[in-house]
């Protein structure tokens, strides 16, 4: 894949584009409890987010200097995330 991305106990996401040589990091902010569970589309085009706040937070990885592009509140802590591609009829 082309990124990676890491949690750890300051509320923060941090992102890492290994595309370039450069070390570039994005450190992502929004979340009010700790980060559990980090997930990518398929095209490496978003990234979501969730945790103990009991928010998701959606990304748009080319333009993460602008936050969140979506935030969703659930009622409990996210536990797990996952994207799915949608069934293309005839395929099934």
């Amino acid at each position: 894949g082309r990124y990676l991305a890491s949690a750890n106990d300051n509320k923060k996401a941090k992102v890492w584009d290994l595309s370039n040589n450069k070390s570039e990091v994005h450190e992502l902010s929004g979340h009010y409890g700790l980060i559990k569970t980090i997930a990518f589309d398929s095209k490496n085009k978003v990234m979501a987010t969730g945790g103990d706040d009991g928010f998701i937070l959606v990304w748009d990885l080319e333009n993460l200097v602008n936050g969140y592009i979506k935030k969703i509140k659930l009622s409990s802590t996210i536990n797990a995330l996952a994207f799915c591609q949608p069934i293309k009829r005839g395929n099934v």
